[in-house]
């Protein structure tokens, strides 16, 4: 799988966005691009760990897709 993007889900704005993992971890206030490419700025809330927090279908509708090409 060489070339594959490594991503992360995270939540922002009620459901987990697919954003590339960097050399840190996203903190509060952070501005990761999104794969669907949503604007987000991460707020303390988006870091509890809810397990019903849906997942953005355009994110993962690419991540998929990139998942699929390599």
């Amino acid at each position: 799988m060489s070339g594959f993007r490594r991503y992360d889900w995270q939540a922002a704005s009620g459901v987990l966005h697919g954003i590339r993992i960097g050399q840190y971890r996203p903190c509060p206030h952070d501005e990761p691009p999104a794969l669907c490419g949503a604007e987000i700025v991460l707020t303390r809330e988006d870091f509890r760990r809810d397990t019903r927090t849906r997942m953005c279908t355009a994110c993962l509708d690419r991540w998929n897709a990139e998942l699929s090409a390599s």
